[in-house]
């Protein structure tokens, strides 16, 4: 499945520790593999379809899976306590 970032996602990415990042996207190619099996530190969002929450430490991802066009979209990444508001 392809993968792709927003704008505020990489931006954020760009921003934080290398070594944190690094982990981040291999995290995100991980699931992107197989986005439907299950993952450890992933949580389906409620109250959307298709929509998945990562925990990779004290950060949290916020992603889309597209079944048709088979797209993984990072939507957002932000530090626990943002990510949500």
């Amino acid at each position: 499945m392809k993968t792709t970032y927003s704008k505020s996602a990489i931006k954020t990415l760009r921003r934080i520790q290398p070594k944190k990042a690094k982990a981040i996207r291999d995290a995100v190619e991980e699931i992107a593999a197989d986005p439907f099996a299950p993952h450890a530190n992933v949580t389906a969002m409620q109250g959307e379809q298709d929509a998945f929450r990562l925990r990779a430490g004290d950060w949290r991802v916020v992603y889309r899976v597209d079944r048709e066009v088979e797209i993984l979209n990072v939507v957002r990444v932000a530090p626990r306590g943002k990510v949500y508001k």
